[in-house]
């Protein structure tokens, strides 16, 4: 939606005529062909994500088991925290929700004591198929930074070419896909980051919602660096944004 708003409104043609415009439906056209405009990220985005996942069991990662030491140490004391914070929490918070299932699992199958759930979650954690899910859920997150690219280059350059060359740099690096299989902050925090500037630049493309694309770019910094702490750079793109919005609020708002 806000693709084919941005689209009509950087559009320099001239307005069409009542007649052009009647029936502008979600199946209208012109709202269509602006859809369409979208579809070309799928080639670079579905390689990506599909090399990814083909080769998710590639053997063992040195950061992985201190991702999963973590997971065991709040199974252990039933503290929803990682009580180790050389990373800060978002991946955290993937990890337990790649534990979800396990736990839904032990609840079905009947095991009501605190000590027979942690037995089972404590295997669950173990085991191959909590690691190999564990990484489907990191690449599938950090691939969405091709989409993001995408999207910061259509809206701003006004060209599918243009957007998909972008996007196509970061989703056939050789250096993102060896990475994103990873069960490590850095290739989220990559996501995190292209989604921070691509709000930060449609505040700017998008004057009358100036302040919700702030918020959300915010939002998106604060999450880049709650993945990993260099994220905290996110914030500048963001606080020239606001800078350069001129909507007459003071520099401490």
């Amino acid at each position: 939606a806000f693709l084919t708003e941005s689209w009509d409104r950087m559009d320099s043609a001239p307005h069409p005529n009542s007649e052009t415009t009647k029936g502008r439906g979600i199946l209208a056209p012109d709202r269509l062909r602006n859809s369409a405009l979208v579809l070309p990220v799928l080639l670079p985005l579905l390689l990506l994500m599909g090399t990814g996942l083909w080769g998710v069991d590639y053997g063992r990662h040195w950061d992985e088991r201190n991702h999963i030491r973590a997971m065991h140490g709040v199974v252990d004391s039933g503290v929803l925290m990682p009580s180790f914070y050389h990373y800060p929490s978002v991946t955290f918070w993937l990890n337990a929700a790649a534990l979800a299932p396990d736990l839904a699992k032990a609840w079905l199958q009947g095991y009501s004591t605190g000590d027979e759930i942690r037995q089972q979650l404590h295997q669950a954690l173990q085991s191959k198929a909590y690691s190999l899910r564990l990484r489907r859920i990191y690449i599938t997150m950090s691939c969405l930074s091709v989409l993001w690219v995408y999207l910061l280059v259509l809206v701003w350059r006004r060209s599918w070419l243009e957007a998909l060359l972008a996007a196509s740099f970061l989703g056939l690096s050789w250096e993102v896909g060896y990475q994103i299989r990873w069960v490590a902050p850095d290739a989220v925090m990559m996501q995190f980051g292209a989604l921070t500037i691509l709000c930060a630049m449609l505040s700017r493309l998008r004057p009358e919602q100036n302040r919700l694309w702030l918020g959300l770019a915010a939002a998106a910094a604060g999450l880049g660096c709650g993945t990993k702490y260099p994220g905290g750079l996110l914030l500048l793109p963001v606080l020239v944004a606001a800078y350069q919005s001129g909507d007459g609020v003071s520099p401490r708002q």
